[in-house]
């Protein structure tokens, strides 16, 4: 019922609330009542801590940080103060978004300690809550599936801190979202072609073949995409192409330039037509 007003939070210059980018290089915007001097030197390290607990959306015991970060619990309770200091206190509730771990919810229905982070604002979640509201509203909800696209500018989980990730291994959640991304792409491109737009279909299947170039499914739909804009020599050279480059024998992926190019042309066609400039 809020997912109207958590994208405007999520698109404002600032917020109240902490924001967590995974869908692309990951970076962590603070709230207001963030506190950017405390940790400083270690960004990256608490940025990896809470993108680990935005995956638990009912905490994470000691051993599970342990396992997860491969730190000792003397460790991780110095680094959650630290955390919990720089991202400071939600002005909606007055306590700490990383709340102490036996003083909250998790904690005092378990009965033991449990690290969390409440509030957070993440584009993992917002992608997810409008990809159902999408999907579930058909063909209306084709507006809310070209949002959530837009909130992709890169691969899931880019850029995580050097030697982090350990966690991520055991998880898969960098493929849960890749897979999500390129689902959502090829069923905007569905429902575009049916409509008529072949701008829209395009662009959803550009994105998804810029961040998962090894995916036959956006190549697949960039080759109908040229048979319906009547360019049937084009349609057949990408699905030659794809089919030689998975068999390893064709060119490799676009570089790093060459995709951020294309998320960026991708995201200006994906606007809905009355706000593209």
């Amino acid at each position: 019922s809020t997912l109207d007003e958590d994208l405007a939070e999520w698109r404002a210059d600032t917020a109240n609330r902490p924001r967590l980018t995974v869908l692309g290089p990951v970076r962590l915007r603070l709230g207001r009542g963030g506190q950017p001097s405390v940790g400083v030197k270690r960004v990256a390290f608490y940025t990896e801590i809470t993108a680990y607990l935005a995956t638990r959306p009912h905490g994470a015991t000691m051993d599970e940080l342990i396992t997860a970060l491969g730190l000792t619990a003397d460790r991780i309770r110095v680094d959650l103060h630290t955390l919990r200091a720089r991202l400071g206190i939600n002005p909606a509730t007055d306590t700490y978004f990383v709340p102490n771990a036996s003083d909250n919810p998790e904690a005092h229905q378990r009965n033991e300690g449990i690290y969390m982070v409440q509030d957070l604002l993440c584009d993992a979640a917002l992608f997810r809550r409008l990809r159902l509201r999408g999907e579930s509203a058909g063909s209306a909800g084709i507006d809310d599936l070209a949002e959530a696209l837009r909130l992709v500018t890169g691969a899931p989980y880019e850029q995580l801190r050097r030697r982090g990730g350990l966690w991520m291994a055991a998880s898969g959640e960098d493929q849960h979202l890749l897979v999500a991304i390129v689902d959502v792409a090829h069923l905007l491109t569905t429902h575009a072609l049916a409509a008529g737009d072949l701008r829209r279909a395009r662009a959803a299947a550009e994105l998804a073949h810029a961040i998962a170039p090894a995916e036959l499914t956006p190549q697949v739909d960039l080759a109908v995409i040229a048979e319906h804009e009547g360019d049937p020599d084009a349609a057949d050279q990408i699905a030659h192409d794809a089919f030689e480059w998975l068999d390893g024998t064709g060119e490799g992926p676009m570089d790093v330039g060459e995709r951020a190019d294309a998320i960026l042309r991708a995201h200006h066609r994906l606007e809905r037509k009355g706000r593209a400039g």
